[in-house]
């Protein structure tokens, strides 16, 4: 019973934690602005900066997710489809993980058979200079890294969305 009780603890403090840590802020990006630059490094030691995609004119969507997110593990493989319906085709997805491990993280998308870019944002500044306030959270940017759609989770139309994007046919202005 104390194991239990521990454990439920230990939760709602991570959950706590995590949500007063990622507050929202007043410079938190919203739709029609530029999406903040930034560098992580991959599940692969490689770094990986958002403005090399930008120029590079590729849609780029960003999910941010943990391990502990029951939410984040149901829309994986949507997010897993996307990437085998999209990856030639100019969208680039960037799974950001918040604050885990490298080998916890290592370990889950190899479960997951996650199929994206996996990103470790191990101090959280990246989550922190979005405002994102809880998991999963989903960015998606144009080819001229203006902020299309951001919101917990991919909204209902996804795939027209993505397509439109991804062949110029849907844009900002």
């Amino acid at each position: 019973m104390k194991k239990k009780l521990k454990f439920i603890l230990s939760i709602i403090i991570v959950v706590f934690c995590f949500l007063y840590k990622t507050g929202y802020s007043a410079e938190t990006p919203q739709a029609n602005n530029k999406a903040v630059n930034f560098s992580l490094n991959g599940l692969d030691d490689n770094k990986v900066i958002l403005n090399n995609f930008i120029e590079k004119k590729k849609v780029v969507l960003l999910t941010f997710w943990t391990t502990w997110c029951a939410s984040c593990k149901e829309e994986m493989p949507k997010i897993i489809e996307l990437q085998n319906n999209f990856k030639n085709s100019g969208l680039e997805i960037l799974g950001i993980n918040y604050e885990e491990s490298k080998l916890k993280v290592k370990k889950f998308a190899a479960k997951y058979k996650i199929n994206y870019k996996i990103l470790l944002d191990e101090e959280g500044e990246v989550t922190e200079s979005y405002g994102i306030s809880g998991v999963p959270y989903i960015i998606i940017i144009d080819k001229k890294g203006e902020i299309y759609y951001q919101g917990n989770g991919l909204p209902n139309n996804y795939k027209a969305i993505l397509t439109k994007l991804v062949n110029n046919k849907l844009s900002l202005k």
